[in-house]
């Protein structure tokens, strides 16, 4: 659009706009294309020419068309940056402020981004650590398996798949409960972190950190008995199946059984999936503050 089709030369001369801007610039006809992509998005390209030049010629309006729909498909390509943007952000926000330590790892086990939670418990050392750039565990034997089932769980994501992950108990150097790890794969064909191709996220529980869930809420939201809820509790807290076993008095296939009932009676298939819904549960499951 040329500025004469907006305004007259004799009104333009009279504007603010002219004499504030364009005239110590040297400007006064301008040719102007503007794409509206939304109701917040925009672009525009204008061609500026000194009063002594007639106005903008045919070839600049043919080139102003040609331009056209190479600026649309960059404002549409903007557009769509800046949700994955905020989105992003969002979704890093939001496990910023969880009681949960989160990390996303690549397929080697390098740490690519990591909340504060995670941040501090890498700092302390007594368990985990970040060891030229990779997540690792402190004892030897405990990092031969987490690596292992990284990577497992790595080329499960980069096959496309969605499975359960995995859940590992690392020990700590005191004698402080284990964190409890649990890895799961991220789609390659996700948006959020699918920069990160074949990424793994870790979610690390900090026992001694964690709000304490209700067993009593844990009983009326997933539908479980007392014994049952108990049992979850203990093996969100990293205790293995002979562990609960032996703190409640019990034999381990009185375990094995409870974990069957309330694996089902919550919907999910296997330990894994149990703590990832226990972790999620957030306020609907934390014992009341008093």
């Amino acid at each position: 659009m040329h500025t004469e089709e907006l305004i007259s030369d004799r009104a333009l001369v009279k504007t603010d706009f002219f004499n504030d801007f364009a005239r110590p610039f040297g400007m006064f006809h301008a040719l102007n294309a503007t794409f509206l992509a939304d109701a917040e998005l925009s672009a525009s390209i204008a061609c500026h020419y000194p009063r002594t030049v007639p106005g903008p010629t045919k070839e600049a309006y043919e080139l102003l068309e040609l331009l056209m729909p190479h600026m649309a498909q960059a404002v549409r390509f903007h557009g769509r940056w800046r949700a994955l943007t905020i989105a992003e952000k969002a979704a890093a926000d939001a496990v910023g402020r969880t009681s949960t330590g989160f990390l996303v790892l690549d397929g080697r086990g390098r740490v690519l981004r990591t909340n504060e939670l995670a941040e501090g418990v890498l700092r302390t050392g007594d368990g985990l650590r970040a060891s030229q750039g990779r997540l690792r565990a402190v004892r030897a034997s405990d990092d031969a398996e987490l690596q292992s089932a990284i990577a497992r769980v790595a080329e499960t994501a980069l096959q496309g798949g969605l499975g359960h992950g995995r859940t590992l108990p690392i020990r700590r150097v005191g004698n402080d409960l284990p964190y409890l790890v649990l890895l799961m794969p991220v789609s390659a064909k996700g948006s959020l972190f699918g920069e990160h191709r074949g990424a793994v996220v870790a979610l690390v529980s900090d026992p001694a950190r964690q709000p304490s869930l209700s067993k009593l809420r844990m009983q009326r939201v997933l539908g479980w008995t007392q014994a049952e809820a108990g049992v979850a509790a203990l093996l969100l807290e990293g205790r293995s199946t002979r562990e609960i076993a032996e703190s409640r008095g019990v034999g381990s296939e009185t375990i094995r059984a409870q974990l069957k009932s309330l694996y089902r009676k919550a919907g999910v298939s296997g330990q894994a999936q149990l703590v990832r819904l226990l972790m999620a549960g957030g306020p609907a499951l934390e014992r009341p503050q008093r």
